[in-house]
């Protein structure tokens, strides 16, 4: 009798046990929507009213780190985003749901140049039919870079936009160097307080 109230305990641990992991696992994939690799947007109110989806952000986080790629994917989404910008914006498909919501950035991994081991130029095309070219430049591969520059230009564009996040030392090589490959367009700087 002791023998099978013990099976019978054995066998109801196991099930409440695997149900538990079946729970468990159930409860965190409906609890977690699918995130994208970045997202900001304009915030309006709690809200935000604009996500933009990186779908292929990991090679830049590959070639780097995940500090700068989600800081150039930040930068690129903040002048994507800006009221100027979106005047360009055409009919967005995106493959992530509501179209006034979800844009689709994917880096054109074709088009990108590595000048040296610090400074790259590659486009990003977005759902709505606009495409930057974005030139970047850091110290470092590590998370530690003293500085990241990162230059956007939108096709067809007449100004280069350039956010500046720390040391700002090779800042004006930075820029001679954006003018020589982009053309001598009107930059429009900002500096990034972190």
């Amino acid at each position: 009798m002791k023998k099978k109230l013990l099976i019978v305990a054995g066998v109801v641990s196991v099930l409440v046990l695997i149900g538990l992991g079946v729970w468990v696992v159930i409860s965190n994939n409906s609890s977690e929507e699918a995130e994208p690799e970045y997202t900001d947007g304009q915030i309006v109110g709690e809200m935000r009213d604009k996500f933009m989806v990186f779908e292929n952000l990991d090679f830049l986080t590959m070639a780097y780190n995940i500090k700068f790629s989600t800081t150039v994917a930040e930068d690129i989404e903040n002048y994507a985003f800006t009221a100027s910008e979106m005047q360009y914006s055409g009919e967005n498909n995106s493959k992530n749901g509501d179209n006034k919501v979800y844009y689709d950035a994917t880096i054109n991994v074709g088009d990108l140049v590595n000048y040296d081991v610090f400074t790259s130029d590659f486009t990003v095309s977005i759902s709505d039919g606009r495409k930057y070219r974005v030139i970047t430049k850091t110290d470092s591969l590590d998370e530690n870079y003293t500085y990241l520059y990162v230059a956007i230009l939108r096709d067809g564009g007449d100004e280069i936009f350039v956010d500046s996040h720390g040391d700002e030392k090779d800042l004006t090589d930075f820029l001679e160097f954006v003018k020589s490959k982009m053309g001598n367009l009107k930059i429009v700087y900002n500096k990034v307080n972190e």
